[in-house]
């Protein structure tokens, strides 16, 4: 991993995961070919509030839940941080991150289950 200073976004770290390509020119030598960006991470922003990712998602429950949308019957413990918070910003406009919360959903057509869910 390298981590530098964005050209686009000086006040952030921009930490850059990839692998270098080299090519055999034989003879036991190698030549530098280039780098593949496999993922960009920014590092230093303002991670978002719980109230502020709430309001965010309660606008489409059904886009966040995606298939257990339909199978939730009720929450039990609304929406928290994970213990561990994780917040990954791949640009600077959506961040990855983890939430818990439990749920009782349809287990079949006559049971149902209570659970953690992590999202």
């Amino acid at each position: 991993m390298v981590a530098h200073k964005s050209p686009d976004y000086p006040e952030y770290d921009l930490k850059v995961r990839g692998d270098a390509v080299y090519q055999d020119i034989g003879g036991g030598k190698y030549s530098y070919r280039k780098f593949r960006v496999i993922s960009n991470r920014y590092l230093g922003l303002r991670e978002p509030t719980h109230e502020e990712i709430t309001n965010i998602l309660s606008t489409d429950w059904k886009k966040f839940y995606r298939a257990d949308f339909q199978k939730i019957i009720k929450i039990m413990e609304p929406l928290d941080f994970t213990k561990e918070s994780y917040f990954y910003w791949h640009n600077l406009n959506p961040v990855k991150l983890t939430l818990k919360t439990k749920v009782e959903s349809v287990e079949t057509n006559v049971e149902t289950k209570i659970q953690d869910q992590v999202y």
